[in-house]
């Protein structure tokens, strides 16, 4: 169920670049559904074997850990575009940027 509705995601990222990738806030958008659509996948990867390994476990969270944190990002960036129908300021998007790279870096961090 967890792939169909990835691949539903995807399907709907595909269709958002096909109708105008050039736009800043079609960009984002795409960029949010595709990590989304990781996220999906990665919270249920241990549930295909039958005894996973803890270390198999232990980076299937870490792996759905940082998509989940690039696919809100993504989607907070996404809805800071529309709200002020602009891209955010330099200083903004440095100080996002580098919190979201943090994130992901602490969820990868052994």
């Amino acid at each position: 169920m967890t792939v169909l509705l990835a691949g539903f995601v995807w399907i709907l990222a595909a269709n958002v670049y096909l109708t105008n990738r050039k736009a800043h806030l079609n960009r984002i958008l795409i960029l949010s559904l595709v990590f989304i659509g990781i996220w999906f996948l990665s919270g249920f990867m241990k549930k295909i074997l039958e005894q996973p390994s803890d270390l198999l476990t232990l980076w299937t969270f870490r792996r759905a850990y940082a998509a989940g944190g690039l696919g809100l990002f993504f989607y907070l960036l996404f809805f800071l575009i529309l709200y002020l129908r602009r891209l955010p300021g330099r200083t903004s998007l440095l100080l996002l940027s580098a919190a979201a790279v943090a994130f992901v870096f602490a969820s990868l961090s052994p």
